[in-house]
């Protein structure tokens, strides 16, 4: 309350804060958003025959679904595959075109001052990704491509063919599936318990 410091040590030694930041990341993350607030991964059609994954910016989103008794749940694209396919079978569509949109995030999603072994502490930062951007325990360059195909998969598993390869393109169109994250509360208290860097730029 006073301002007077009652313990000090090694107070002039100048150190690299390493993740002191990811302290006033989240303080800023709380100063803007809500507790409760969320953010959303959607799927829109365009035209018929046309569909796009959206991403909305959650660090957490997993590919699967996370085990019953595990904490946190996380939304998954396993629950989105089956939500947009229920969609289309009730359009009478068995075949779509897959689009993917991460430009709710500014590119690039890489900082110039990061080195080159900072890789395999962070995935490039998108809007869109899965399982924190990667595939078999590795990260990937383009984690909303990784993602895209991941959804086309489980499309697939889920009775609807995917033709082509999945392409960047514009989330427009119509919504006609979404899964919703976590609270920001849980999302930052997962970045902070786990140190996370990636969750933690996500965040930023």
């Amino acid at each position: 309350a006073t301002g007077d410091v009652i313990a000090s040590r090694n107070a002039q030694q100048m150190l690299i804060p390493a993740s002191n930041t990811k302290s006033l990341t989240v303080a800023s993350v709380f100063n803007v958003f809500d507790s409760e607030d969320t953010f959303t991964t959607k799927v829109t059609q365009p035209k018929p025959g046309e569909i796009v994954l959206v991403g909305g910016g959650d660090p957490l989103l997993a590919s699967e679904p996370a085990k019953p008794d595990s904490y946190p749940q996380p939304p998954s694209l396993r629950a989105l595959a089956r939500s947009t396919a229920k969609a289309l079978r009730a359009e009478g569509a068995h075949s779509v075109a897959l689009g993917y949109d991460a430009s709710y995030f500014e590119s690039p999603g890489w900082a110039s001052t990061w080195p080159s072994k900072y890789r395999d502490q962070v995935t490039p930062i998108a809007a869109l990704w899965a399982d924190e951007g990667k595939v078999d325990g590795a990260r990937q360059p383009d984690p909303a491509a990784a993602a895209a195909a991941i959804f086309a998969r489980q499309l697939g598993e889920e009775g609807i063919t995917v033709t082509g390869a999945p392409a960047v393109a514009k989330g427009a169109g119509k919504q006609i599936a979404a899964v919703q994250s976590l609270p920001i509360r849980v999302l930052a208290q997962q970045a902070m318990l786990r140190s996370n860097n990636s969750f933690t730029e996500t965040l930023g």
